[in-house]
């Protein structure tokens, strides 16, 4: 399955409009080693314009991702925000096999049978939104570097502070002064 609007309604209608509601359907991906999982029930709301230069389409909403936390390695939710906004320039007649238009440098693309293909450029922002450290909770403890046990289920007793090899002395110094 994938996200496109049909605009055939529209087609021969300057200033026409078309809004629709669209659930988000893009498969699993993978950014910065993290596979990402856009959950059921996102959705996104377009309305695509018809213009003397082509369509301006604009699209808003929540989409909901399940991936990894950066500290403890479990399941995190992260919900981004998906707003833009774009002008596709009219690439001629859709009969036509002339293009006024490279059609590899416009994203989404308008196919000649008159849909409106948003699916990539909806993934693009999903991209640009997700933030740099995706967290199951702000509070997380993350894992203990040392046994490698998940902080927010268990505690342990690793030492976590270790003496850095050179003032070793000063350690046992300060141990021996505690006696």
């Amino acid at each position: 399955m994938t996200m496109q609007i049909s605009v055939e309604s529209i087609w021969n209608e300057l200033g026409g409009h078309v809004h629709c509601d669209l659930p988000v359907d893009i498969p699993p991906f993978h950014l910065r080693g993290v596979e990402m999982v856009v959950a059921e029930g996102s959705t996104v709301a377009f309305d695509v314009y018809h213009t003397e230069e082509g369509w301006f389409l604009t699209g808003q909403g929540d989409v909901a991702l399940t991936a990894r936390c950066s500290r403890c390695l479990g399941e995190a939710e992260v919900v981004v925000p998906v707003s833009f906004s774009v002008e596709i320039p009219d690439t001629g007649d859709r009969r036509d096999d002339q293009k006024s238009v490279d059609e590899d440098e416009v994203i989404p693309r308008i196919t000649r049978q008159g849909d409106l293909d948003v699916q990539e450029r909806v993934l693009e922002e999903i991209i640009l939104s997700i933030p740099l450290r995706i967290l199951c909770d702000p509070d997380c403890k993350g894992l203990c570097p040392v046994c490698g046990v998940n902080l927010n289920e268990t505690t342990c007793e690793c030492e976590r502070d270790p003496v850095d090899p050179r003032l070793a002395a000063l350690q046992k110094l300060k141990e021996t002064l505690k006696e």
